[in-house]
Protein backbone atom coordinates (compact mmCIF):
# COMPACT_ATOMS: atom_id res chain seq x y z
CA UNK A 1 0.00 0.00 0.00
CA UNK A 2 2.93 2.45 1.03
CA UNK A 3 4.54 2.08 -2.73
CA UNK A 4 1.22 2.37 -4.10
CA UNK A 5 0.80 6.12 -2.48
CA UNK A 6 4.56 6.79 -2.67
CA UNK A 7 4.04 6.15 -6.55
CA UNK A 8 0.69 8.62 -6.26
CA UNK A 9 2.84 10.99 -4.56
CA UNK A 10 5.77 11.01 -6.99
CA UNK A 11 3.59 11.30 -9.81
CA UNK A 12 1.97 14.48 -8.67
CA UNK A 13 4.74 16.12 -7.42
CA UNK A 14 6.64 15.99 -10.54
CA UNK A 15 5.32 17.91 -14.33
CA UNK A 16 7.19 15.69 -16.49
CA UNK A 17 6.44 12.48 -17.42
CA UNK A 18 8.76 9.06 -16.40
CA UNK A 19 9.73 9.11 -19.85
CA UNK A 20 11.11 12.43 -20.41
CA UNK A 21 12.54 12.20 -16.61
CA UNK A 22 14.35 8.86 -17.99
CA UNK A 23 15.52 10.12 -21.17
CA UNK A 24 17.41 13.20 -19.86
CA UNK A 25 19.16 10.63 -16.83
CA UNK A 26 19.80 8.65 -19.66
CA UNK A 27 21.60 11.15 -22.23
CA UNK A 28 23.21 12.75 -19.20
CA UNK A 29 24.98 9.42 -18.43
CA UNK A 30 25.46 9.17 -21.75
CA UNK A 31 27.57 12.41 -22.31
CA UNK A 32 29.59 11.81 -19.27
CA UNK A 33 30.66 8.11 -20.12
CA UNK A 34 31.52 9.46 -23.40
CA UNK A 35 33.83 12.09 -22.16
CA UNK A 36 35.20 9.75 -20.51
CA UNK A 37 35.78 7.18 -23.32
CA UNK A 38 37.46 10.25 -25.05
CA UNK A 39 39.89 11.18 -22.19
CA UNK A 40 40.53 7.09 -21.77
CA UNK A 41 41.18 7.30 -26.05
CA UNK A 42 43.40 9.85 -26.23
CA UNK A 43 45.29 8.70 -22.99
CA UNK A 44 45.82 5.26 -24.81
CA UNK A 45 46.63 6.78 -28.00
CA UNK A 46 49.48 8.72 -26.25
CA UNK A 47 50.90 5.80 -23.81
CA UNK A 48 51.16 3.70 -27.20
CA UNK A 49 52.59 5.84 -29.95
CA UNK A 50 49.98 4.92 -32.02
CA UNK A 51 49.08 7.78 -34.24
CA UNK A 52 45.75 9.53 -34.94
CA UNK A 53 44.38 10.42 -38.37
CA UNK A 54 41.04 11.84 -38.40
CA UNK A 55 38.98 11.66 -41.79
CA UNK A 56 36.40 14.01 -41.40
CA UNK A 57 34.49 12.47 -44.13
CA UNK A 58 34.76 9.02 -42.73
CA UNK A 59 33.59 10.62 -39.26
CA UNK A 60 30.76 12.17 -40.68
CA UNK A 61 29.43 9.03 -42.06
CA UNK A 62 30.07 6.29 -39.27
CA UNK A 63 30.02 8.33 -35.98
CA UNK A 64 25.88 8.20 -36.29
CA UNK A 65 25.72 4.83 -36.91
CA UNK A 66 27.38 4.02 -33.94
CA UNK A 67 25.02 6.78 -31.83
CA UNK A 68 21.90 5.40 -33.20
CA UNK A 69 23.36 2.00 -31.85
CA UNK A 70 23.93 3.04 -28.79
CA UNK A 71 20.86 4.82 -27.87
CA UNK A 72 19.25 1.55 -28.59
CA UNK A 73 21.36 -0.05 -26.73
CA UNK A 74 21.05 2.55 -23.84
CA UNK A 75 17.22 2.75 -24.00
CA UNK A 76 17.40 -1.31 -23.95
CA UNK A 77 19.53 -1.07 -20.62
CA UNK A 78 17.05 1.17 -18.84
CA UNK A 79 14.34 -1.06 -19.60
CA UNK A 80 16.23 -3.48 -17.96
CA UNK A 81 16.74 -0.93 -14.99
CA UNK A 82 13.21 -0.10 -14.75
CA UNK A 83 11.92 -3.79 -14.36
CA UNK A 84 14.89 -5.54 -12.28
CA UNK A 85 16.29 -2.67 -10.53
CA UNK A 86 20.00 -3.97 -9.67
CA UNK A 87 21.33 -5.50 -13.52
CA UNK A 88 25.02 -4.07 -12.20
CA UNK A 89 26.08 -7.82 -12.77
CA UNK A 90 24.63 -7.75 -16.39
CA UNK A 91 26.18 -4.78 -17.13
CA UNK A 92 29.68 -6.23 -16.43
CA UNK A 93 28.65 -9.10 -18.74
CA UNK A 94 27.84 -7.18 -21.21
CA UNK A 95 31.04 -4.41 -21.26
CA UNK A 96 32.82 -7.68 -21.74
CA UNK A 97 30.83 -9.43 -24.56
CA UNK A 98 31.10 -5.64 -26.49
CA UNK A 99 34.80 -5.33 -25.62
CA UNK A 100 35.31 -8.87 -27.11
CA UNK A 101 32.90 -7.76 -30.36
CA UNK A 102 35.58 -3.95 -30.40
CA UNK A 103 38.61 -5.79 -29.77
CA UNK A 104 38.43 -8.64 -32.30
CA UNK A 105 38.20 -8.43 -35.93
CA UNK A 106 35.51 -10.35 -37.45
CA UNK A 107 37.83 -11.40 -40.04
CA UNK A 108 39.11 -14.68 -37.51
CA UNK A 109 35.81 -15.64 -36.51
CA UNK A 110 33.10 -15.53 -38.84
CA UNK A 111 30.15 -15.74 -36.04
CA UNK A 112 31.71 -12.74 -34.74
CA UNK A 113 30.73 -10.82 -38.12
CA UNK A 114 26.46 -11.25 -37.64
CA UNK A 115 26.85 -9.50 -34.14
CA UNK A 116 25.68 -5.66 -33.87
CA UNK A 117 28.64 -3.04 -34.44
CA UNK A 118 31.40 -5.15 -35.10
CA UNK A 119 31.79 -4.47 -39.01
CA UNK A 120 30.91 -0.81 -37.89
CA UNK A 121 33.82 -1.04 -35.46
CA UNK A 122 36.04 -2.70 -37.85
CA UNK A 123 35.64 0.31 -40.45
CA UNK A 124 36.70 2.41 -37.66
CA UNK A 125 39.54 0.58 -37.15
CA UNK A 126 40.73 0.17 -40.89
CA UNK A 127 39.89 3.87 -41.15
CA UNK A 128 41.91 5.67 -38.05
CA UNK A 129 44.69 3.16 -37.14
CA UNK A 130 45.77 1.58 -40.67
CA UNK A 131 44.92 5.16 -42.02
CA UNK A 132 42.52 3.63 -44.66
CA UNK A 133 40.04 5.98 -46.25
CA UNK A 134 36.30 4.93 -46.09
CA UNK A 135 35.19 3.71 -49.37
CA UNK A 136 38.51 1.75 -49.67
CA UNK A 137 37.53 -0.25 -46.59
CA UNK A 138 33.70 -0.48 -47.57
CA UNK A 139 31.10 -0.10 -50.25
CA UNK A 140 28.00 2.11 -49.95
CA UNK A 141 25.89 -1.19 -49.60
CA UNK A 142 27.49 -2.02 -46.36
CA UNK A 143 27.16 1.26 -45.07
CA UNK A 144 23.27 1.08 -45.52
CA UNK A 145 22.89 -1.75 -44.09
CA UNK A 146 25.16 -0.61 -40.94
CA UNK A 147 22.41 2.31 -40.60
CA UNK A 148 19.86 -0.39 -41.19
CA UNK A 149 20.67 -2.11 -37.78
CA UNK A 150 21.52 0.81 -35.97
CA UNK A 151 17.80 2.12 -36.41
CA UNK A 152 16.89 -1.50 -35.83
CA UNK A 153 18.33 -1.59 -32.36
CA UNK A 154 17.19 2.05 -31.74
CA UNK A 155 13.45 1.29 -32.41
CA UNK A 156 13.58 -2.44 -30.37
CA UNK A 157 15.15 -0.01 -27.45
CA UNK A 158 12.36 2.28 -27.80
CA UNK A 159 9.67 -0.35 -27.69
CA UNK A 160 11.55 -2.48 -25.18
CA UNK A 161 11.63 0.68 -23.24
CA UNK A 162 7.90 2.04 -23.48
CA UNK A 163 6.42 -1.81 -22.57
CA UNK A 164 8.72 -1.20 -19.50
CA UNK A 165 7.73 1.94 -18.05
CA UNK A 166 3.89 0.55 -18.81
CA UNK A 167 5.09 -2.28 -16.90
CA UNK A 168 6.24 -1.25 -14.38
CA UNK A 169 3.51 1.60 -13.61
CA UNK A 170 1.24 -1.84 -13.85
CA UNK A 171 2.83 -3.14 -11.41
CA UNK A 172 4.23 -0.71 -9.00
CA UNK A 173 8.09 -1.00 -9.61
CA UNK A 174 8.28 2.99 -9.52
CA UNK A 175 8.68 2.96 -5.71
CA UNK A 176 11.78 4.45 -5.05
CA UNK A 177 12.08 6.88 -8.05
Amino acid sequence: MSNYISDKVKKTLSKYSLEKIYFIKMNTNLLVELLFIITMLCAALLFTGVTFKFNFVSFIIVFPIIVIYLFGMAYIICALSVVFKNISSFLQIYQFLMMLIIFTPYTKFVILKYLPLNYIVTIYRETIINKQFLLDVTDVNNIFVSYIHSIIYFIIGIIAFHKAIIYSKRNGLLGHY
